[in-house]
């Protein structure tokens, strides 16, 4: 064979070898460009290395995810509905339809999307439980993006067992008559948009809370409450500003009323959702709690959305207080606390119509004026009070239907307090129900 053509034949045989690893570049490039966040160049990579012969799911998913990244959700949704045609990918498929879709402000369609990734996806995969936590999160949401809205509320009742229904001390030597108690809880809202919707409006709100002990009659409470609030949506940003009042009551006597103000403002990346918020309220309590009187400021940051197959809520929380504080013959009660308040929570999708959740939280209390109290042989003692409280919560929910749903919990309270009477513990179990309408 003559050198010249035995150099073509060679060459004729390496270009596929060569076209192959020049695909292969390619697609790593833009594996890396999407990594670093470069998601409009990962694509350009992505299609250079189809053109250069690749032609797989993987491909097809990746460009598929760098389009959803970048914003365009309509191209993204071809990319995947060609992939929902492969058994091997139809679960992870739909689950990225439904996330395009949702991404579109097509609630219904990513409901539909959601369900069949979670037909689809095996029983102990995490794109189920991804998409059952999804499906939890969209059938509970308000659907109502362009028209008034008509009345909405929730309504709630249980019943439990509280081991402390008094919050006596734990060193308080049985000076209380009876510290277990059952308990009913009661709970419902309702309001409605007088004008546009949550991405334009005005609504009103009103409802009211009560827990009643049965035997320990006293230490029942509750509280009605009424509001008007302004909400407008600016893109990823949603606000609103609004005035309530609140009136408090012990047993069945008035103790407090609190008008507050409170503005919120709501940030939104794919899944997840900042807060920040700050209510001032002014309590003024009647003529047997007027050392509650004052005034009351909380400001709150946090942050809620997926880790995993959980759904995440954590956040911070400052408490202002200035109040009137209790004096009598000499002594000095502070009720104005400072507190630091850091709390977490997760929910997890157990199965299509179960969510188990568990909450924590960790609240110091700083009382900036000392105490001042005679004892026995009249001696003044001086100390500031510091309280330390810990709120663990575990909690079950079966959806019976898209709007009701039971419920089981258990709460533990640890107050820890240099000032020994302070110091308490509580245990409590409910059941209850709820509906939403």
């Amino acid at each position: 064979m003559k050198p010249k053509l035995r150099h073509w034949l060679l060459l004729i045989l390496l270009i596929p070898a060569m076209a192959a690893a020049n695909a292969s570049d390619w697609y790593q490039a833009g594996v890396n460009a999407f990594q670093e966040g470069k998601y409009e160049e990962s694509l350009t990579f992505f299609k250079r290395a189809q053109s250069e012969g690749i032609d797989t799911p993987n491909l097809h998913y990746n460009i598929g995810a760098a389009y959803y990244r970048s914003g365009q959700y309509e191209a993204a949704g071809n990319q995947f509905q060609k992939l929902a045609e492969d058994p091997d990918w139809k679960a992870l498929a739909l689950y990225n339809l439904g996330l395009t879709a949702e991404a579109r402000g097509d609630r219904k369609s990513a409901i539909d999307h959601y369900n069949g990734a979670f037909a689809a996806a095996a029983d102990t995969s995490r794109i189920r439980q991804r998409a059952a936590l999804k499906l939890q999160v969209l059938e509970q949401a308000a659907a109502d993006d362009a028209v008034v809205r008509d009345w909405y509320g929730l309504l709630s009742a249980s019943v439990g067992y509280d081991d402390n229904a008094v919050m006596a001390a734990d060193d308080s030597l049985n000076l209380v008559s009876k510290k277990s108690d059952v308990f009913a809880d009661l709970y419902g809202f309702g309001g409605r948009y007088l004008k546009g919707n949550y991405n334009d409006g005005v609504r009103i709100d009103a409802g009211g809370y009560a827990r009643l002990y049965a035997q320990e009659g006293e230490f029942s409470y509750g509280t009605l409450f009424t509001g008007i609030s302004r909400d407008k949506r600016y893109d990823t940003w949603r606000t609103r500003a609004g005035v309530a009042v609140n009136a408090d009551f012990v047993e069945d006597q008035f103790y407090a009323a609190t008008p507050t103000l409170q503005l919120v403002l709501d940030h939104y990346r794919e899944d997840f959702r900042l807060r920040l918020s700050n209510t001032f309220g002014w309590v003024e309590a009647d003529n047997t709690y007027t050392y509650l009187t004052g005034a009351r400021n909380r400001t709150t940051a946090e942050i809620n959305g997926p880790l995993s197959v959980l759904k995440l809520t954590t956040g911070y929380e400052f408490e202002y207080n200035n109040r009137r504080d209790l004096r009598m013959e000499g002594e000095f009660f502070s009720y104005s606390p400072l507190r630091h308040r850091i709390y977490a929570g997760i929910d997890y999708p157990a199965a299509k119509n179960w969510t188990v959740s568990l909450r924590g939280e960790f609240r110091r209390s700083l009382y900036p004026e000392a105490n001042v109290q005679i004892d026995r042989d009249s001696l003044v003692i001086r100390q500031k009070r510091e309280d330390d409280r810990i709120d663990l919560s575990v909690r079950a929910e079966y959806q019976v239907t898209g709007t009701v749903d039971i419920f089981a919990q258990y709460d533990r309270t640890d107050n820890d307090s240099n000032l020994p009477a302070y110091s308490y513990t509580s245990n409590q179990i409910m059941l209850g129900c709820r509906k939403a309408f």
